[in-house]
Order: structure tokens, then sequence, then C-alpha cells
């Protein structure tokens, strides 16, 4: 299965985790590694541009990273109705109960959990689980993105 995600070039081949880790996220408590990826390169984007308010510009040394999650066994596909309750909370911050769910599946031998976007629901992140992730997930490639110009403008100027 191919994974994507939109990362600054630094931190393109690393699988460990950290940067998610610095302040946490929706599925992750701060010091707790994840790795967020989506399962199609539209997805990344819109992520990344779905937390704009948070960062005040878009990287200019973007890529786009495509993994290779091998095999089918450890990758946790939970009915949206099983999440935690406020999993989709507006954040940051975001809710402990969906922090610590993610936290329990960093804990597991799992190497993913599918989980909906917010902003998409009928559409998927894989987290992995950067703990697992050896032999199951490799770097395909990494390529420069650009953002298009009209998007930016468009956050710039609502």
């Amino acid at each position: 299965m191919k994974l994507y995600r939109l990362s600054t070039a630094a931190y393109a081949q690393l699988l460990n985790g950290e940067g998610a880790a610095i302040r946490g996220g929706r599925w992750n408590p701060p010091s707790v590694p994840m790795i967020y990826t989506a399962a199609e390169p539209a997805l990344a984007v819109l992520e990344v541009l779905a937390h704009f308010s948070e960062v005040p510009e878009l990287p200019l040394d973007s890529v786009l990273v495509t993994y290779e999650l091998t095999g089918r066994q450890g990758i946790k596909r939970p009915y949206v109705k099983t999440l935690p309750i406020g999993w989709d909370r507006e954040g940051p911050p975001y809710g402990l109960a969906s922090q610590s769910y993610g936290a329990r599946f960093i804990a597991s031998n799992d190497v993913a959990l599918r989980v909906p976007l917010v902003v998409l629901r009928t559409k998927w992140n894989y987290l992995l689980n950067p703990h697992k992730v050896v032999g199951r997930v490799k770097v395909l490639s990494v390529a420069p993105f650009t953002f298009d110009p009209r998007i930016a403008r468009s956050l710039r100027n609502p």
C-alpha cells in the first residue's frame, strides 16, 4: 500500500515520528512519536492546508514523500463509530480521548492505524507506529512540492 506525507526536505527520510512528538497532534500526546500519512497525495496536501492557521507560511522546501507499507497484518481499521467521542474536535488543543487512543496504538504491536480525515470523513489517513515500521515501511520517493500560488494567496487573503 502506498501512503503519502508532505514534509520539509530535512525530515523527509526520517521514520521516527519525532516531529509529531514535539507538540502532539490529534492522535498523539506530546512526547509520543507518530508518523501521520494519507492514503492519497491530495489528502496529504489537504491536511497541511487544514492546519494553515497554525503555521504562518507554507514551507518553501516542501516535499511529497511516498511510502510503501508492505503486508496486511498489523493494520488496525476501526469503525468510525468506535472512535472516542470528540476525536473530530477542532484543535489545537486536541482532545485527550483521541490522543490516548493514539498512544494505546503506539504501545501496541500494530504498524498502522487507519482513521478518517476530519475535513473529509470518507477518506483515510494512516498513522504509522515508528516502533514497528522497520521491515514494513520504506520511503519510495521524495519529490519537490510547490503549493500553487493561488492557494497560498487565498489562505493569506480569505
